[in-house]
C-alpha cells in the first residue's frame, strides 16, 4: 500500500496521514483526551514546508500533560519493529 513511500510525496503524506488517523482512532477508541498531544511534535518538514521524506520520524507526539513523547522511525533495514524506551531527567520524577 506504501512502498514507494520513500521516493513519491503523494504516498509519504497518505502514510503520515494514515498514521495520525490511526492513533486518533485508537485514542478515541480508548478514550483518551486527544487535545492534550501536541502532534507532530518534531518538526519534519523544510522552512518552505516541504517535508524530509526520511521516515525519521513519520510521527511523533507529545502529551503535553506528562511531557511523554512517542516518535515512530520507519528504517528499511531493521526486520522487525523493536520499542526503545529513554527517559530524560525532566521526565523521570526521581531528579524532582
Amino acid at each position: 500500500m506504501f512502498k514507494n513511500y520513500l521516493s513519491n510525496p503523494d504516498t509519504y503524506k497518505s502514510l503520515e496521514e494514515h498514521i495520525v488517523n490511526k492513533f486518533t482512532h485508537l485514542a478515541n477508541t480508548k478514550k483518551i483526551e486527544t487535545s492534550s498531544f501536541s502532534l507532530p511534535f518534531y518538526n519534519t518538514k523544510f522552512s518552505d514546508g516541504t517535508s524530509f521524506m526520511d521516515a525519521n520520524p513519520i510521527f511523533s507526539v507529545k502529551n503535553m500533560k506528562t511531557g511523554d513523547i512517542f516518535k515512530a522511525i520507519l528504517d528499511e533495514e531493521i526486520d522487525k519493529p523493536f520499542i526503545a524506551k529513554k527517559k530524560t531527567q525532566s521526565l523521570d520524577r526521581s531528579f524532582q
